[in-house]
């Protein structure tokens, strides 16, 4: 009984030899794969190599001075207040107050020779056409009606 006890011992308590499970990757794009590979990685790395962004031509910019660019501000806000101002007495001209509708057949002058013309509306829509006298630009916009 001691020896197949003593036999059973060695048999199970002997080292068990095992080595490390190391994965390969077949891809030689991946990085970290076979140093074999090496080659195929350069010819890959050399092919991509060979495309060569288009050059886009650049043009010089123009360098402003402190006072140029705080002059081009100045007149960039002053044009927009004058927009605002003039955008709210067209929208006083030509929207009526108790409806909210955009009154037809009404001649907005603008200054400087220009005017504003808005049409009967048909179908649901509207043009509007400033003219300076010479030249027409003529818009169409949605009527809405309450």
């Amino acid at each position: 009984m001691r020896f197949s006890f003593f036999v059973i011992f060695i048999l199970f308590s002997s080292r068990v030899l095992a080595t490390e499970l190391v994965h390969h990757f077949a891809d030689p794009s991946f990085i970290g794969g076979d140093p074999n590979k090496g080659a195929d990685l350069l010819n890959a790395a050399t092919a991509q190599n060979g495309y060569k962004a288009p050059v886009v031509p650049t043009t010089p910019k123009t360098t402003q001075s402190a006072l140029q660019q705080y002059a081009a501000k100045i007149q960039t806000a002053l044009l927009s207040s004058v927009t605002s101002a003039q955008v709210a007495a067209i929208k006083n001209s030509i929207i009526d107050s108790t409806t909210g509708t955009i009154l037809p057949g009404v001649d907005v002058p603008l200054g400087g020779g220009y005017t504003l013309t808005t049409s009967q509306p048909v179908d649901g829509s509207m043009s509007m056409t400033i003219s300076d006298g010479i030249s027409n630009t003529t818009f169409t916009v949605p009527y809405l009606t309450q």
